[in-house]
């Protein structure tokens, strides 16, 4: 078979542009023979601080044709890893994602084969095998499972390897490839071998050059249907073909270790994405894939599980749901926080994320729970029924990775909010979580951008959040000959850093009694909070506690913040190819007093310092009357993301905080 005109003349020019850097050299391994001098390796002198490496690691895609199915993919993975120490066990633990689809289909494990080898007491070399039937499946939600496997005799020092075929049914997005992972890679390559039926676009992230690439027509032929020769002539119904094998190769993948204050490691890590662009088929027609952004809003907006969905939720709402809720007499905004506060605390989240949905909206109305989608697709129906503009929006959650904007694609897309407009004003609504204001929308979701539902097809940032507060106040006493201190704290938080604490407490006493311990903070008495229902006013915690004193000789100390400060800089790298993600701006602030403790004189405070611009700001002032030092500080992030350019200067504000927001007060005791 002749390659349909338009892909040909692609093909001809990528193997022109693309045609083989034949300087490097293709590996392979023989799997269950590992050799010796990487069981004798102990470290790695490129990264010594690396728990293991990768030495190889394949994948290669071909499609199989079956009668039943059709077309499907044959995805083969191949991988070789050196564990060092206790930490690189955890590569012994494989873990292979699968999807199903709404219609049934799902991804299949089809083979696994994994070793483990060690040298043993006598110097010979001990191997283990595991076959499929170690491999068990886990259901993860609706659309997700994960089939788990342990091999077995992974220990420091062992060369683990393991082989599986996976089969997929989804051709329109055929398996990615990450060359670069956590620990070094020696060797990583990927073939996917293409057939004329399927055009695919691909993206390199974060890859400058590949060490080796080639395009090249298989020298095997294929055959589609019914194939006739007579006389050189294909006389039957079906077609013969070549696949064209594209290869590409890296080679000394650095770890990929910096992973704080990002959103996803999917958007950095050095890999390959593949998306179905066209079907051609046999006869010579064809039919686009990727079409664009409009088609798929359409598409989505006519589908069942949108937008019938949500015109059904909209009945549903003015029949029964606004019937519930008191809004009469009330103004437009006071009325939309009504019903989003309502919906907010009627129903409950399943923890499935998800943009569609499975059941109907008088299920969810019964039931009380449901999946991202349902809930704010109801959520939404409602505020229409009530007369307000609101669209759905469509995103990818930090975890799932950023929107690629150049592959308009379904898939993508993880979650659903809503997008409510109250007089020339708008704000983004989030059903499943109640304790987040009702204009917010959760941590999880702040991503990037999301795209809006309607026929103009407009994208909404997500990152459009105020600044959060939080506030430490402490009244501070010292008793040097106890060897004690004592405070009133006061804690109050706004916005995420409010519900970032109640996410992470719970507004549970151990839990907040936790926190003051490993401040090195001892409760006096019961801890109190505040406003933990209550998403729109302060989060605030109360509490006495005891703190020892450090004592040299006749000189007392502490540290006036109580150990509330930043400790660590978590940016460790000389330089960053991606930005910092604070998720949200935030200004920490600090109010002090401390009573100088009679026939004590201070010798060292904090100093004090005055710096901001339109990136960070940082600010320690103290003062002392009838005995009394008084400290105000802050420092503050001002901007949710910085930018690469910018890491230099943020990784030396950090230092600056450390050391300038956990220096101590001493005193001597006067003679």
């Amino acid at each position: 078979m002749k390659y349909p005109g338009k892909l040909y003349l692609t093909i001809f020019t990528l193997l022109i542009l693309i045609s083989s850097q034949l300087c490097a050299q293709k590996e392979s391994i023989n799997l269950g023979q590992a050799p010796m001098p990487f069981l004798q390796m102990e470290s790695f002198e490129e990264d010594p601080q690396a728990e293991a490496i990768v030495i190889y690691d394949k994948g290669e895609s071909f499609f199989e044709y079956q009668e039943q199915l059709g077309y499907v993919i044959k995805f083969t993975r191949t991988k070789r890893i050196k564990v060092f120490n206790e930490a690189g066990l955890a590569h012994g633990n494989v873990e292979v994602m699968a999807y199903q689809g709404s219609d049934g289909n799902k991804e299949l494990l089809k083979s696994f084969k994994a070793y483990s080898h060690n040298i043993n007491n006598l110097g010979t070399i001990e191997k283990r095998e595991v076959g499929l039937e170690a491999v068990h499946e886990e259901r993860i939600n609706d659309f997700w499972s994960v089939y788990k496997v342990a091999i077995p005799n992974v220990k420091p020092g062992t060369v683990l390897e393991y082989e599986y075929v996976m089969q997929t049914p989804f051709l329109g997005n055929p398996p990615d490839w990450q060359f670069q992972s956590r620990i070094p890679t020696l060797y990583s390559e990927y073939v996917l071998n293409a057939i004329p039926f399927y055009s695919y676009t691909f993206s390199a992230q974060g890859i400058r050059e590949f060490d080796y690439r080639n395009s090249t027509p298989s020298k095997i032929k294929r055959q589609f249907g019914s194939v006739v020769d007579v006389y050189g002539q294909n006389m039957g119904s079906g077609v013969e073909f070549t696949d064209l094998v594209h290869t590409y190769v890296m080679k000394d993948i650095p770890a990929f270790r910096d992973e704080d204050y990002i959103t996803s490691v999917e958007d950095y890590i050095q890999k390959l994405d593949f998306q179905l662009a066209i079907i051609y088929q046999p006869s010579g027609s064809s039919r686009e894939i990727m079409t664009s952004w409009e088609t798929l809003v359409n598409t989505m907006m006519d589908s069942k599980s949108i937008g019938k969905y949500l015109d059904a939720s909209e009945k549903l709402a003015k029949k029964e749901i606004l019937e519930m809720i008191d809004i009469e007499s009330k103004n437009d905004v006071a009325k939309a926080v009504e019903i989003i506060e309502f919906m907010k605390t009627t129903f409950r989240w399943n923890e499935m994320y998800g943009k569609s949905t499975s059941e109907k909206p008088k299920d969810v109305l019964e039931n009380k729970t449901g999946n991202v989608g349902e809930l704010n697709l109801l959520l939404i129906g409602t505020l229409r029924a009530a007369g307000f503009e609101v669209d759905p929006v469509i995103l990818s959650t930090r975890s799932n990775g950023k929107i690629k904007k150049q592959f308009p694609s379904d898939p993508s897309f993880n979650y659903l909010v809503a997008l409510v407009k109250i007089q020339e004003k708008s704000f983004l609504a989030d059903i499943t979580e109640p304790l987040i204001a009702y204009n917010r929308i959760p941590l999880r979701a702040i991503n990037d951008q999301g795209l809006v539902l309607d026929k103009s097809v407009p994208w909404v940032d997500l990152n459009v959040n105020p600044i959060s507060e939080n506030l430490k106040q402490f009244s501070i006493s010292l008793y040097p000959e106890k060897g004690i201190g004592t405070s009133k704290l006061n804690l109050q938080m706004t916005e995420f850093e409010s519900y970032s604490y109640k996410v992470q407490f719970q507004n549970d006493s151990e839990k907040l009694t936790k926190l003051l311990k490993d401040k090195g903070l001892e409760l006096k008495d019961n801890i109190q909070s505040f406003n933990f229902e209550k998403p729109r006013l302060p989060y605030v915690i109360e509490a006495n506690v005891d703190f020892e004193l450090g004592r040299l000789g006749d000189k007392i100390f502490f540290q006036p913040f109580l150990n509330f400060p930043m400790k660590e800089n978590l940016l460790t790298q000389k330089e960053r190819n991606y930005p910092v993600d604070f998720v949200y701006p935030a200004n920490y602030s600090f109010e002090v007093k401390v009573n100088i403790p009679e026939g004590y004189t201070l010798i060292q405070s904090i100093d004090d310092y005055n710096f901001s611009n339109e990136l960070t700001e940082l600010n320690l002032e103290s003062s002392t009357l009838d005995n009394v030092i008084t400290i105000r500080a802050n420092y503050a992030f001002k901007k949710a993301v910085y930018e690469p350019r910018q890491y230099s200067y943020l990784k030396n504000q950090i230092n600056q905080i450390i050391e300038k927001f956990n220096k101590e007060m001493v005193f001597q005791k006067e003679n």
